[in-house]
């Protein structure tokens, strides 16, 4: 049986998932499924995006894509396991349809089981299983972890985004700490859609109470979040949500360029990532005791967090996120 996966947009059909060569593969992100392939291919299983599909047996398995599943079902095709990779702000949707993709799916992956931040009702819960953020990388990216010559600021790598549900997201806050440490002269931001006043993700209250301060820091995109990090000494990391247990790309992006990360995001961090690799932005009374802290940091203090990231990523703990994709039902 060949094994299908849908991926979470069309841009990645026609096998560019797995192609490293590939515009899509910035900062190496498509090396957890890339392994994945060569997993795969190893055993003599063939894999491809479900785009390719054409007949015969097949395993299906969907990254928080929405397809005709009764249509796949009827057709004897088995669908395997179904990954929710957004959290609920983002994709509220597919939080509404738990208790019918339980029912249908061997297996789905959250991004925590008990249910913190999204209901658990009339979902079969014996199939939930933790999903941790692939990771392509083991090691840090020496070349840019090494670099000294950083500015002490603080960069934010973000698009210009708005939540599709407000509870406990976290859009707002990211932008409150834009305006309210503009002020100091130390943020820079980069990311797609922030100049574009015009556009949906604009039309709401936060981005036009601070369109001033977010246009006086903003310094267009990047090709490359590890190149941008590593001029820097530390990086705004707030998440999308503020959930148990959803920890993404951005503080380990962190960790691979050397910047110490300001962290607000999943409640029970700790209980996935030492503490001393990170600055807690929830351990500041404000934003006024965060900057104190940040300005008196010594080099020696820095080296400390920076030293705890990259011993933490090259370590035990770490390879869960490495091999994400390979531990999963596949």
């Amino acid at each position: 049986m060949n094994v299908y996966i849908d991926p979470s947009s069309q841009a990645y059909f026609n096998n560019n998932l797995f192609d490293l060569e590939s515009s899509l593969n910035r900062d190496g992100s498509l090396l957890p499924t890339y392994r994945l392939k060569e997993k795969l291919n190893s055993e003599g299983v063939e894999i491809n995006t479900a785009d390719l599909y054409q007949s015969g047996n097949m395993a299906y398995y969907s990254l928080g894509v929405l397809r005709d599943f009764e249509s796949l079902k009827s057709k004897g095709i088995e669908l395997k396991s179904f990954f929710i990779l957004e959290p609920p702000v983002v994709q509220p949707d597919l939080y509404a349809m738990l208790p019918y993709l339980s029912s249908i799916f061997e297996r789905i992956y959250v991004h925590n089981i008990e249910g913190h931040g999204f209901s658990l009702s009339d979902v079969d819960t014996s199939k939930l299983e933790k999903f941790y953020w692939p990771q392509p990388y083991r090691q840090v990216n020496t070349k840019l972890w090494s670099k000294t010559d950083r500015l002490k600021k603080i960069v934010i790598i973000n698009g210009n985004h708005k939540p599709r549900c407000l509870e406990n997201e976290l859009y707002s806050q990211r932008i409150q700490f834009i305006s309210d440490y503009s002020k100091y002269g130390i943020v820079d931001l980069y990311g797609r859609g922030w100049h574009r006043w015009w556009g949906r993700t604009s039309f709401w209250m936060p981005y036009w109470s601070n369109i001033m301060s977010i246009m006086s820091v903003y310094k267009g995109e990047c090709e490359s979040k590890l190149d941008i990090l590593s001029n820097y000494s530390f990086s705004l990391c707030f998440e999308n949500m503020a959930m148990n247990g959803y920890i993404t790309e951005k503080i380990f992006d962190c960790f691979y360029s050397g910047t110490i990360p300001i962290y607000k995001g999943a409640p029970d961090i700790s209980d996935y990532i030492p503490p001393e690799c990170f600055i807690s932005f929830d351990d500041f009374s404000d934003r006024g005791d965060l900057y104190k802290y940040l300005s008196s940091m010594t080099q020696v203090e820095m080296d400390g967090y920076r030293n705890s990231a990259r011993e933490f990523i090259s370590g035990p703990d770490f390879i869960k996120y490495y091999d994400s994709y390979l531990n999963t039902v596949f």
